[in-house]
């Protein structure tokens, strides 16, 4: 995970504020954590999207010619 370093608020900031601001930024930080995380796919998607990233597990052959990352541009697979 990646750390970021959090300067204090200033010293005239509400309490209530403080601890409201710190539930939002760690809700948010854990939806973004989430959708880091890519599944393992071992069949093409139906319909892929330009700028679409995937990891596949296994060699799907024409398009995916090993496992790892690949990414749909332009209509073509593009290994990472």
């Amino acid at each position: 995970m990646v750390y970021i370093a959090i300067e204090p608020p200033p010293l005239g900031t509400d309490e209530d504020l403080t601890s409201y601001l710190f539930r939002a930024f760690q809700e948010i930080a854990e939806a973004i954590s989430k959708v880091n995380k890519l599944d393992i796919r071992n069949i093409l998607p139906d319909r892929p999207q330009n700028g679409g990233m995937y990891y596949f597990g296994q060699i799907i052959l024409p398009d995916i010619t090993g496992p790892g990352f690949w990414g749909y541009e332009e209509g073509a697979w593009v290994k990472l």
